[in-house]
């Protein structure tokens, strides 16, 4: 996923729900931080401003911001017909880009502006 400063993203994990950080929160990317592994650039890290963020610190200099670290998951399957189990890893931050939505992925949103294409 390509990530540029100043895009809008979705958070894809419920990070601090308590807090407004939860899977499906809109907010801004401000910055990305890269580890490069032999000649390829990783993303460990990203700040955001969510919005919607209840930070305890109201005197803060970026009230909204927040680093978010990529998350790893691991995965476990079988080939068919086989019976040997592969593991593999991957590490991704938690977001995508939120350009555009479905209309299901708006239900319960307040949106200021909003562009529907009835066409079909």
């Amino acid at each position: 996923v390509p990530y540029v400063p100043g895009m809008p993203v979705f958070c894809t994990e419920n990070i601090a729900t308590e807090l407004g950080i939860s899977n499906g929160s809109p907010g801004t990317l401000v910055s990305v931080i890269f580890e490069e592994i032999n000649g390829r650039r990783y993303p460990i890290s990203a700040a955001v401003e969510f919005r919607a963020y209840k930070n305890s610190n109201p005197n803060a200099p970026h009230p909204h911001r927040v680093t978010l670290k990529a998350v790893t998951s691991q995965i476990h399957f079988r080939l068919p017909n086989s019976a040997t189990v592969y593991n593999a890893t991957r590490s991704q931050l938690p977001l995508i880009p939120a350009f555009a939505f479905t209309s299901h992925n708006a239900q319960g949103r307040s949106l200021d502006v909003c562009c529907i294409d009835l066409a079909g």
